[in-house]
């Protein structure tokens, strides 16, 4: 429903009057769609309601920050807004064009001024489609016709050849962009994953081990791309880590989980099972665990390894597990996923087994 808009005699400055036409406009004239943004595979990230103001089109900046996990702050006296997404700081104005990144005007003003919809800042669809991109340190390829933005992830694919011949380790970074995963409070586990993986990473390349993450940075990732990453690669392991959560605040102590051979039958009929001929591959992700967990018990740590019909594995062509080094729903493991000391004593333990793992599989190579 329409309301009209009545100008006092105290608000008749240039930037009221703009104000309440730009919102006057956006009542009358919004519609709607939708701005899809994709992955690089075609997963869908994000789906953006879409506002088309006198044919131009316009999302809600609350939609925008959920969406990609920013956060913003709107002052309605100074039609001033402030985004803050990745690791930039995004400064705009209310019927302005042009706006600053970190400090600095960005090169190309939008084509259109940010607006109000309902006393909501909107932006202009081309600042989703050309900005947040390069914000995001992603490439975006944007269909204008169908609305849909699709990123591409800085990870080149490597042709097959490329860790052929060498011992290769993949290491996943659960979660990533706007999928945080579990969050307490400050704490966003997408951010723990990510320093485990460099820690181990870091420890592993130490001892002669070729190591590829599947993300070196806060980027949006399907799990098609992870799993196509590392089959390109013909890696040795297949090494994914998450933290761990529970509404039981008590629990604690880390898991590592293994694929074992399943079947999922329905109406009688099996309809997925895990990959023919992978018992060899499943059982030696299992003594790796277990190794693993060993050596974890000796420098203190609780914990245990679990087998599970783990879907996700399916379409690797390598041996693969879970390590989830803690519960960042227990206070005590919430401490110590943040501690560097605990972060380098697990990557020594996770190190030195699965190096051991590499010297098995030379050995074998070189009697071949």
């Amino acid at each position: 429903m329409l309301q009209s808009i009545r100008l006092t005699p105290m608000i008749h400055s240039k930037t009221a009057i703009l104000t309440a036409v730009l919102l006057l406009s956006a009542q009358i004239s919004g519609g709607s769609d939708t701005l899809r943004v994709l992955d690089e595979v075609g997963g869908e990230i994000a789906s953006l309601r879409l506002y088309r103001i006198g044919g131009r089109g316009y999302v809600l900046s609350d939609d925008l920050c959920s969406a990609f996990n920013a956060k913003q702050r709107y002052i309605p006296i100074t039609h001033k807004l402030q985004i803050l997404v990745g690791k930039h700081r995004v400064d705009l104005h209310i019927g302005e064009r042009s706006f600053l990144v970190d400090d600095r005007a960005w090169s190309k003003p939008l084509p259109y001024p940010v607006q109000l919809i309902s006393d909501r800042p909107a932006l202009p669809v081309e600042f989703v489609s050309t900005v947040l991109p390069d914000l995001l340190g992603l490439k975006g390829e944007f269909d204008s016709k169908g609305m849909v933005l699709r990123l591409l992830s800085s990870i080149p694919t490597p042709p097959p050849t490329t860790s052929e011949g060498k011992f290769t380790v993949v290491i996943d970074p659960g979660h990533g962009g706007s999928d945080s995963g579990l969050v307490m409070g400050n704490l966003r586990e997408k951010d723990v994953n990510l320093r485990i993986a460099e820690v181990i990473a870091s420890k592993l390349r130490g001892k002669g081990v070729e190591v590829r993450l599947t993300r070196g940075k806060d980027i949006p990732l399907s799990l098609d791309r992870r799993i196509r990453f590392a089959n390109s690669l013909h890696c040795d392991l297949y090494f994914s880590i998450h933290c761990d959560g529970s509404a039981i605040r008590q629990k604690r102590g880390y898991r590592i989980l293994v694929d074992r051979i399943w079947r999922e039958r329905r109406e009688g009929m099996i309809v997925a099972a895990s990959p023919p001929l992978s018992a060899e591959r499943l059982q030696t992700a299992y003594e790796l665990a277990t190794k693993i967990a060993s050596g974890f018990e000796g420098i203190g740590l609780a914990g245990r390894v679990y087998r599970l019909p783990i879907h996700r594995f399916s379409e690797l062509t390598m041996p693969a597990l879970i390590l989830e080094p803690g519960f960042l729903s227990n206070d005590a493991d919430r401490v110590l996923l943040t501690d560097e000391d605990f972060l380098n004593s697990i990557g020594d333990v996770v190190a030195e087994v699965i190096s051991e793992m590499k010297g098995d599989v030379s050995g074998r190579g070189e009697s071949q």
